[in-house]
């Protein structure tokens, strides 16, 4: 009994230890967003690093935490050294779930390999790419704008993220909406056509039936009439072929402007 009240009270404190940690680190963490500190000493492996957080950025710090995109800071190794709460929040994530995590764990499994390319080339070159991040059950679009940065001696890697959601969404209205006009084109167009087919027909019957008895007035105005009906065939065909301008599989081709002018 004496060892088991002995274990127990190890664990409670050693709970106790690690609460105060969790709190000393969120503390840290939300005096770093409010430019409340100008330095952070790391201890690691034996070595303190010093990282100062310049005063003069307060009001770009602030600015970054109330941005609509994410912002995020990446070491060479690609863990997260610092994101904005959006960041986390496009992640459905808290911040201390994200921080100092690898930020390909925060990628979807599909575009895991073209981010360590892209990651790879933004060391050298700014980097703009779309790709999918998901965590857990979120799944967002976005687009990815790196920068390579200097933070004092040590090198680091600026991610603007950009949530796509909504103009995806609204990208797939549109096509949906351009899919149903190009299917009520043809069905209007072949719709209209077929009465104006009979009409052509059945005037070139009269024409040629009574060609030796019809008057030249009457005729002139038969003439009109098929004229006509062969224009209003020619802007429903004209109809169609607009509603189909805006799918991939039509060809594009060089045109001579003046031609088209002169037409």
């Amino acid at each position: 009994m004496p060892n088991e009240t002995i274990h127990i009270d190890q664990r409670d404190a050693e709970l106790e230890e690690l609460r105060h940690q969790l709190f000393e680190a969120n503390e840290a963490l939300e005096a770093i967003r409010t430019g409340q500190v100008d330095a952070l000493v790391v201890q690691g492996n034996g070595v303190n690093k010093l990282y100062t957080l310049k005063t003069a950025d307060l009001a770009y710090r602030i600015f970054i935490e109330k941005m609509t995109e994410g912002a995020v800071t990446l070491s060479r190794e690609g863990i997260i050294l610092y994101c904005n709460s959006q960041f986390a929040d496009f992640l459905r994530e808290s911040l201390e779930n994200v921080l100092g995590k690898p930020f390909n764990d925060f990628v979807s499994p599909e575009y895991k390999a073209g981010f360590q390319e892209l990651f790879q080339r933004a060391w050298t070159e700014d980097q703009k790419e779309e790709l999918v991040l998901g965590s857990g059950t979120a799944s967002i679009p976005v687009t990815l704008s790196l920068t390579p940065l200097k933070l004092d001696d040590d090198a680091a890697l600026s991610i603007i993220v950009t949530d796509l959601t909504r103009q995806k969404k609204t990208q797939q209205q549109l096509e949906s909406s351009n899919h149903d006009l190009q299917q009520f084109a043809w069905v209007a167009s072949h719709d209209l056509q077929e009465p104006l087919r009979k009409m052509q027909t059945l005037l070139s019957f009269i024409i040629e039936k009574n060609a030796a008895t019809l008057s030249a007035e009457t005729r002139h105005y038969m003439d009109r009439v098929m004229v006509s009906a062969s224009r209003m065939k020619s802007l429903i065909v004209d109809v169609l072929n607009y509603s189909r301008l805006s799918s991939t599989d039509v060809p594009l081709v060089k045109v001579g402007l003046k031609e088209l002018v002169a037409e």
